[in-house]
């Protein structure tokens, strides 16, 4: 099993070491995958083992977070199965990530929390509102994804719009937020 761990703020220097981490690992998954192809025999194939990923975090930067998931779901296309792991504070950023995970795991103690993007904009006002549409509609794609993966409905949404949303493990799990408590 290879083992990525996410401790700390999700700063942008932490987000380029991370990012080269899932670089590596998908590298070698495409060794192995393109070792695997020149073989004849089944039985001399390499298995390709699951990616697991220790979160600890309150969070970070929202480029780093997506940069960081379209790292994973690369690796998922190679059939990889990716777990993630929660220990302590999943929030924000970090439950982004942590939801990429096709099995998602976390500690009794773990608390979780969720908000829409938090920004700070100036500049040009015609510049400021097309950045806030933008913001704005990658709220919706992920809460709209979440209400189609786990038992999170758009009233959970709606009610907690505009706030921090924390819960905690039990309640993790009934959300389907964690999808496995073994």
């Amino acid at each position: 099993m290879k083992t990525v761990n996410i401790n700390g703020e999700i700063t942008n220097e932490k987000s380029i070491e991370l990012f080269e981490t899932l670089l590596k690992v998908d590298e070698e998954y495409q060794n192995i995958i393109d070792k695997n192809n020149k073989m004849a025999n089944a039985d001399d194939k390499e298995k390709l083992e699951n990616l697991t990923i220790n979160i600890f975090t309150t969070g970070g930067s929202v480029w780093a977070c997506d940069a960081i998931c379209d790292k994973i779901q690369d690796i998922k296309e190679k059939g990889i199965e990716v777990i993630t792991k929660g220990y302590g504070i999943v929030a924000s950023a970090g439950l982004v990530i942590f939801m990429c995970g096709d099995v998602r795991k976390s500690g009794i103690r773990t608390h979780f929390m969720m908000h829409g993007s938090q920004v700070v904009m100036c500049g040009d006002l015609v510049d400021v509102l097309d950045r806030g549409e933008f913001y704005k509609k990658q709220n919706e794609k992920f809460f709209s994804w979440l209400v189609e993966n786990t038992n999170i409905t758009d009233e959970m949404i709606k009610e907690h719009k505009g706030k921090d949303w924390w819960f905690d493990y039990e309640e993790a799990i009934s959300l389907n937020v964690v999808n496995s408590n073994k």
